[in-house]
């Protein structure tokens, strides 16, 4: 879950000139967070929690690649085929991810696009009411194969999806005309940038496992970013963004197209890159029209800094009379606070991605 390379100092391992309760670290009693450390050790968990609501987004989102019932399958007969509450999971999504039948949505492909997605928005993404890059849907062996046809499945997935929030809408403000959604909760809305760009990845190169250390091999899943490549491609929809989407910054990093279903004389805007260089383009766009709108991202902001504040609250009150031992995230938080007091830097709390055991 969450990782903390912080060392735990304790009176009996303390240095004989910081051996007093008053210099070193706590000593290990009913009342163990010194009033004085109160706020800094608040501080710390409140980062800690911060982290770990991220980790426990991560393990959502890898979920939809993972379990059955999640993914929504696109195969011959998906014109009007009924609404699926399957549909759902796509609200809130910057774009959606076709993966033909013939890749068979390898658990990796998603550990590429994750830690791309979390690292080009510094580790500081917004996650509000569920939000994510996108989820994969699973291109069936009687689906569409050209990207032309894709993209008229997803106009149609974008109108099945207006059917479903227009009636959950209109069903919630009979109930309660006053309802407004909760931030931290989940909220359905289709993005202007989700009917804007789709991404579809149609190839997988066989996999390296080069990586090795002397706990064994491993997949370097920022080497595998740079090796698979995906399609961004336009659907010619962006009513609601901020500005047209221009894939020019692109055009340094873009691959042979490989594709005979897209020539020239074709009227669709396409460009193949790597899931690196392509996941990087979506977060800034994602940035873009955050940044255009941003009363969301603000209002979770602050519901976020209530909600860890809060927690942060409630186990430095448990400390007051549980053993340190019940509580670890605390002992850890006066550690760390402890060693910036002394002038040495431990490492914080750090998010572990969402990955295999084999995967770095």
């Amino acid at each position: 879950m969450l990782s903390t390379k912080a060392s735990h100092l304790t009176l009996a391992e303390a240095p004989p000139e910081m051996s007093s309760p008053q210099a070193c670290a706590p000593p290990i009693r009913a009342s163990w967070v010194p009033a004085e450390l109160t706020e800094e050790v608040q501080k710390e968990l409140e980062k800690c929690y911060r982290v770990f609501h991220y980790w426990h987004h991560g393990i959502d989102q890898r979920a939809s690649w993972r379990l059955g019932e999640r993914i929504l399958e696109l195969n011959s007969t998906v014109v009007g085929e009924p609404v699926k509450p399957v549909h759902q999971r796509h609200c809130n999504k910057s774009t959606a991810i076709y993966c033909a039948h013939q890749t068979m949505m390898p658990d990796f492909i998603f550990g590429c696009i994750y830690k791309q997605w979390f690292r080009a928005h510094n580790e500081n993404p917004y996650i509000g009411n569920d939000a994510y890059l996108g989820n994969p849907i699973r291109i069936t062996a009687t689906g569409p194969t050209k990207v032309a046809d894709t993209l008229a499945a997803h106009r149609t997935l974008c109108a099945s999806m207006d059917s479903v929030t227009e009636r959950r809408s209109r069903s919630i403000a009979a109930l309660n005309p006053h309802w407004f959604p909760h931030p931290g909760r989940h909220r359905d809305e289709i993005l202007p940038l989700f009917r804007a760009i789709v991404v579809i990845l149609d190839q997988v190169a066989q996999v390296d496992w080069s990586y090795s250390t002397e706990d064994g091999r491993f997949l370097d899943i920022d080497k595998e970013s740079q090796r698979q490549n995906i399609l961004l491609v336009r659907t010619g929809e962006e009513t609601g963004l901020s500005a047209p989407i221009s894939f020019q910054s692109l055009q340094t990093e873009a691959l042979p197209l490989a594709r005979s279903d897209i020539t020239a004389n074709d009227q669709v805007d396409v460009v193949r890159t790597s899931i690196a260089a392509g996941v990087r383009f979506l977060a800034e766009l994602e940035r873009r029209e955050q940044a255009a709108h941003p009363h969301p991202r603000t209002r979770w902001e602050a519901w976020m800094a209530r909600q860890v504040r809060m927690f942060a609250k409630e186990d430095i009150q448990k400390a007051q009379g549980l053993a340190i031992e019940r509580l670890p995230n605390v002992k850890q938080a006066v550690d760390l606070v402890y060693a910036a007091r002394r002038g040495e830097t431990l490492p914080g709390w750090e998010l572990n991605y969402p990955f295999n055991n084999n995967w770095r």
